[in-house]
């Protein structure tokens, strides 16, 4: 194992001032503490963190989140799924999860304003995401702020709010990517559907501008028709299912559909079969799951950009934990990957996210078998 000595003794510092520059304290230049990690990172120093949180009191994160409704598991469950996986290997360094699961903007702004009222006493970090940049949105992040509690925010990008961490959707790049696959797919003329996701939402309106955008760029002919409703319900009284229904009665020459969010998926698919034209529209959808996983493989789907929510709730929590026991700053810029998946390759990454899930659920499983024990 490497010690602070070994450092210390490489670097020929002091061990106090090693100590100060992974530990976040003052008493060492900026330079020669970014020398010291970088040696410590090389050397494969590994702090013995479960030890010094003997000494600490328990941190608590709260975690305010959307989870997946009516059933289905298709994007905010996984985030969830994400960040229970990395609170269990932290689970000796004295970190507490509170979850606090909500239905939509109101509630989840709602939570946001109690944990700030609670304040740096009770909280020392919180994970959240921001449905859109309302006034009211905005000013409990900012509370956050000031009460000196470390917020990860998942799917934005709030360069304005200091003290705040963002896991950035990449929503330009999303649109970017599913706008050049439509124009390959496409023939030279004919119209495309985009669904409009959430009407208030400044990163679905960024999304769907971006893949307007490139499909002029890569094929000017076609026609781009935005599919107006937000899917916030299954079943064919879904407003998407309904307006697509209705722009098809019309249009008879629509050549692809883009699904703005993974909530779309499923009912585009279902407007498409009712009206007899799935087999001569293709669709790229969003986000990998048991139910996209299921459309791929039955050619329902032509193809779809992963966003990794998985990954975005095991970094957020990560990114939380070391700022909140090292001090340790993120990089300024967070990124998950963007996958295109097809029928081709959708097992191979259906079977890494199953197993990371199944590692998950043995884990809980075993959890509880010790605690009735």
């Amino acid at each position: 194992m490497v010690t602070l000595n070994d450092i210390a003794k490489h670097l020929d510092i002091s061990v106090v001032s090693v100590h100060r520059a992974l530990q976040g304290k003052e008493g060492v230049s900026d330079r020669l503490r970014e020398k010291i990690r970088q040696t410590a990172d090389e050397m494969g120093y590994i702090p013995n963190y479960a030890a010094a949180s003997m000494k600490r009191k328990k941190q608590t994160i709260a975690v305010i989140l959307p989870t997946d409704q009516d059933g289905r598991k298709l994007y905010f469950d996984y985030i969830w799924d994400g960040i229970r996986e990395y609170s269990r290997e932290v689970r000796a360094l004295q970190i507490d999860l509170e979850s606090w699961p909500v239905k939509d903007e109101e509630e989840l702004v709602l939570c946001l304003k109690r944990t700030a009222d609670r304040g740096g006493e009770t909280y020392a970090g919180v994970i959240t995401v921001s449905y859109t940049r309302r006034p009211q949105m905005i000013n409990q992040l900012k509370r956050l702020a000031e009460e000196g509690i470390a917020t990860v925010v998942i799917d934005d990008d709030l360069k304005e709010l200091d003290g705040i961490f963002c896991i950035p959707p990449n929503e330009k790049t999303a649109g970017r990517i599913a706008g050049q696959l439509i124009s390959l797919m496409s023939p030279k003329q004919g119209t495309v559907l985009v669904t409009e996701g959430r009407e208030e939402s400044k990163i679905h309106k960024n999304k769907r501008n971006s893949f307007q955008d490139t499909v002029r760029q890569e094929n000017p002919e076609l026609k781009i028709k935005v599919v107006h409703g937000y899917s916030g319900s299954t079943g064919r009284g879904n407003p998407v299912y309904k307006n697509i229904v209705d722009i098809l009665s019309d249009t008879k020459d629509v050549t692809a559909v883009c699904a703005m969010t993974a909530f779309d998926n499923l009912p585009v698919v279902q407007a498409l079969e009712d009206t007899g034209c799935l087999e001569s529209v293709r669709v790229v959808g969003a986000d990998l799951n048991d139910e996209t996983e299921q459309l791929l493989l039955e050619g329902k789907l032509t193809a779809l950009i992963n966003q990794e929510p998985y990954g975005k709730g095991y970094k957020s929590l990560k990114i939380l934990t070391d700022f909140i026991l090292k001090k340790a700053q993120p990089e300024e810029r967070i990124d998950c990957a963007l996958d295109v998946v097809l029928k081709s390759n959708v097992k191979l990454y259906t079977s890494a996210l199953k197993k990371k899930l199944e590692s998950t659920e043995e884990r809980n499983n075993d959890q509880q078998n010790k605690n009735f024990n």
